[in-house]
This record gives C-alpha cells, structure tokens and sequence, in this order.
C-alpha cells in the first residue's frame, strides 16, 4: 500500500509539472501536431519515471575504521503501534476501493466498445477504402472510431457541409486518433485518481479537432467556422469516439482564425526537453549511499536495504562486538536472518504482543525505537538493547519486552554456515 501511494504520488508530481508547462506554453498555439505528441509523451513519462530506480554513486564520509566491519545492516520497514491489525485493515480496504473504482471504469469503458460493436453489426456498412461508412438511425450525429465513420440520417453527405464533415473524419481515420483515445481512456480508468490525466484527456481530445478541422477547412476558413456553428447541437455519442460536433466550439473556431504565429514558439518546445530532463533525473536517480564495496556485496541481496538513521547503527556494532566475545557477530552475510513466516508474520506478532503503555497513550508520547539484537547460530535472540534515544513513558521498555520474547528466527548463514548475525528492528509508536 505504501509502494502504491509512493508511486501515485510521484505519477501525480511528474504530470503536473509536465502539463502545467503545457498550459502556460504550449496551450492554444498552432503547432498541434506537436502538442498531439507532447501530451501523449508526458502521460507515457509520468507514468514510468517513478518506476525506475537508477542508482548513483555517492561518496561516504565514514571513517575507514567504521567501513572495516560496518558492511550492511539488515533491517525490516517500520513497523507502526499500535494498532498494526487495524492499520493493515485500512490499508486493505483503501486498496480494495481503489481497486474497485479501477474495474468499474474498465467495465465501462468495455460497455463502451461493446455498443460500438453491436451498432456497426446492426447497421449498414459500406466500404469505401480506407475505411468504412456505417448507417444506422440510432446514430444521432457523424462520429468516427478506427476504420469506421458512423453517418447519421439528417446529414446530407452530398452537400456542402457533409463533404466538410466527412474530410474531418477522414483526418481522424488517417491520423489514428483513435489510438490516442483508447489508451487515454485506459490511463484515465487506472489512475483516476490523478486529476492531471483526466485534463490531458481532454486536451488531447481537443487538438485532435484543431487538427481535423485544420486539415478539413483548407482555404476555407470562414465557410468551415459557419458550418461548425450551423451544425453545433449537442450530440451524445461515445467517450472513446471522434465527434464533429466536439464541444468547446469557440476554441475550435478561434484556432481556425488564428493565423500568426506565437513570438518564440521553438523556444517554447525547446524548453520542454530540459524540464523533461530535470523531472527524469529527480525522480529517476537515487543515491546509493553505500561504499562500493559494500554495493558489490549486496548485489544479489536487492530485498535488504541499508538503515537510514547510520548514526544510530554506528554505535550500536561495537557494542554487539564487545558483548559477543565467543561468536563472531556478522553484519554481512550471504543469507540473512528472518523472521518465520517473513515480514508479514513479524508484524503479525507484534500486532498481538506489543501492548501501547498507559502512561504513553496519556502523554500521546510517540517516536521511533531501533531496537538492536543479534540472531545467534540457532536462531535465537540475544544482545537486545535500545540503540537510539527512549522516547519515554515506557516505549523502550514494552520494545524491549517484545522483542526479548520472540520465537527463535531462521539463522544467518554465511558460505553455508550458519553464523551470527547484527539485527537493527525499527518500532514507530504512533498514537492515534
């Protein structure tokens, strides 16, 4: 659930940079066919930027002393008290609404080719390659969708304004503006939740007119404009098809009449590809703030992360060293310990045993504890001491409490031997 917010979140960031630029610079301009392209690109880029994790290499400060035996600490995500259990219900039932919400759209938007379906096998169809002319008088205004163009029985296809009509679908049919339609429509159903998709959608909507009617209109602008305001009622026909009569009209009708051209029009496409640049780079590249050598070492070990807070850990492993005289205490290995069952069962089991402490819950005191141990050759846990500043009122005490009474976990190995381990559990108790 929290991977999914972050992603959304980085999805929402991305395209409303990209398509506030396009607002404040490319908006209402002539070049269509290039805004046709931009709008497409960014929804594409939005959509797969947060995805990537491209690490970068990052200079360590850590004294050399430090880096002989601080190789990775293997660590969980933190985990939330109390409640976990009605933490983890939240979660699921935000995730199934949202998921919910998802499918209904797609059912609609599959509604929606199904009926395009069963018009075109109950009408009449004539082929007239490249494409093919449906009529129905179910059909209420000329539409377009793929190969088809969908006629209704009011419009003459003889006269002056059929003609005009039917040179703008055209233009749809062999600009295959459908393509753009359906995929938007697929976007917009997935994350509805982002209102930035749901303008580009109708944007782009709106200059695949500008360039149907650019193409459609010819030398005659004016007489075109007259036939756009003559023929201008409402037609409901479908989301994902071309309509003539494609509200707003005035938008439609000032980009026909518009004939200058905007002072630095180049400059402003032009700048779209530094703003690209910086929005790839900033959500695209992380630092990866371990020493090279230990990068190499955890290569194959891309599920253990290293500790945020490396203050903390720092002091924490010469302590676990010095009171482990017997074993060696590995903060390395092949193979990590875990808990039995995985992660979900270790939030499970402190869900049921960590019990939030009156006084705490009183004072509303809160914060995180890291709580330090060592998972012996048998999987036992020993060595368990706070490693950062007690919060109070009894945090440290009902962590160490809880963690002092977990089950054996499944050893660390190490070239096939079950070693040692350093284990660092952050607990965030948060009141609600």
């Amino acid at each position: 659930m929290i991977a999914l917010l972050t992603y959304l979140s980085k999805v929402i960031l991305c395209s409303a940079v990209l398509y506030g630029y396009y607002f404040i610079a490319l908006r209402n301009n002539r070049f269509h066919q290039w805004n046709r392209y931009y709008l497409v690109l960014i929804t594409l880029v939005s959509l797969l930027t947060p995805l990537l994790q491209i690490p970068l290499p990052f200079q360590q400060t850590e004294p050399s002393a430090v880096l002989s035996y601080t190789a990775r600490i293997i660590t969980l995500r933190e985990t939330v008290i109390p409640p976990v259990a009605q933490v983890i219900n939240f979660r699921i039932v935000i995730t199934v609404i949202y998921m919910a919400i998802i499918l209904l759209l797609l059912i609609r938007l599959l509604v929606s080719l199904v009926k395009i379906r069963r018009l075109i096998r109950h009408s009449t169809i004539q082929e007239v390659p490249p494409y093919r002319f449906v009529k129905n008088q179910e059909i209420t205004a000329p539409f377009s969708f793929f190969t088809y163009i969908f006629w209704d029985q009011h419009t003459p296809l003889n006269s002056p304004e059929g003609q005009q009509i039917l040179k703008h679908e055209l233009v749809h049919l062999q600009e295959k503006h459908s393509t753009d339609k359906l995929f938007m429509e697929i976007v917009t159903a997935i994350c509805w939740i982002n209102p930035f998709f749901h303008l580009m959608k109708r944007e782009l909507a709106l200059v695949h007119e500008f360039l149907a009617d650019k193409k459609a209109a010819g030398g005659e602008v004016a007489g075109y404009a007259q036939t756009i305001l003559q023929i201008a009622f409402q037609s409901k026909q479908f989301s994902i098809t071309n309509n003539f009569f494609h509200p707003p009209i005035k938008r439609r009708i000032l980009m026909l009449t518009q004939f200058h051209t905007p002072r630095f029009s180049y400059l402003r496409r032009i700048l779209v590809l530094p703003l690209a640049a910086f929005i790839f780079c900033s959500l695209a590249f992380v630092a990866d703030k371990r020493p090279s050598a230990i990068r190499a070492l955890s290569a194959n070990s891309s599920n253990i992360r290293l500790q945020k807070d490396k203050a903390v850990v720092r002091d924490s492993i010469p302590a676990a060293k010095q009171d482990s005289v017997d074993n060696e205490v590995f903060v390395v290995v092949d193979q990590p310990p875990t808990y039995k069952g995985g992660e979900e069962a270790l939030v499970i089991y402190l869900a049921h045993s960590i019990h939030y402490p009156k006084a705490a819950r009183k004072n509303r005191t809160s914060g995180t504890i890291f709580v330090g141990f060592v998972v012996e050759k048998t999987g036992k846990i020993s060595h368990v001491k706070i490693i950062n500043q007690d919060p109070g009122d009894g945090l440290g005490e009902e962590a160490l409490r809880v963690v002092n009474c977990m089950p054996n976990w499944i050893p660390g190995t190490q070239k096939g031997e079950r070693v040692a381990v350093q284990y660092s559990l952050p607990i965030r108790f948060a009141v609600e």
